[in-house]
C-alpha cells in the first residue's frame, strides 16, 4: 500500500506495525497533509521461530527523509488535542513498564504514541515523571 510516485529511493522506516489496520489512522491523517508514504509488509525470515512471533511488528511505514520534521510536528500539534487515548488504540495493551520505555525513546515512536503513552499511565494512576 502507498500513495508514494514511483522515485521512493529517500523514503525512510519511521513507525512499524502490527497489522495494517493498526497502521490506519497515522495513514489517514497522513493523507489529510498530503504526505506521501508507503506501507509495506515486512517479510517472514526463513527458519523463524513461532514462539513470539506474535510479538513482532509486520507492517512497515516508510515516509520520505524530508517530511520526517513536518510530520512530528503535525503529529505533536494533533496529540496536543487529545485528552483521551481511543479505546481501540494498540498501547492499551502495553504495560506500565512498556508505556514508560516509549516515553524514554521518544526517538523511537511518533509524537503521538508518546503522548497517548503519557495519559495511558496517567488514566492507570501511574503517571510518568
Amino acid at each position: 500500500m502507498s500513495n508514494t510516485s514511483p522515485n521512493t529511493d529517500d523514503f525512510i522506516n519511521y513507525q512499524s506495525f502490527f497489522s495494517p489496520q493498526d497502521a490506519q489512522p497515522l495513514l489517514d491523517f497522513l493523507a489529510e497533509f498530503e504526505v506521501q508514504y508507503q506501507l509495506e509488509e515486512i517479510p517472514e525470515l526463513l527458519g523463524q521461530p513461532l514462539i513470539g512471533d506474535h510479538l513482532r511488528a509486520k507492517w512497515l511505514l516508510r515516509i520520505a527523509r524530508s517530511d520526517i520534521d513536518n510530520v512530528n510536528e503535525l503529529l505533536s500539534k494533533a496529540a496536543e488535542q487529545i485528552n483521551d487515548v481511543p479505546k481501540t488504540h494498540y498501547l492499551h495493551k502495553f504495560t506500565n513498564p512498556e508505556l514508560r520505555d516509549i516515553i524514554k525513546s521518544p526517538q523511537e515512536w511518533n509524537p503521538q504514541d508518546v503522548h497517548f503513552a503519557k495519559l495511558l499511565l496517567k488514566d492507570r494512576g501511574k503517571p510518568y515523571e
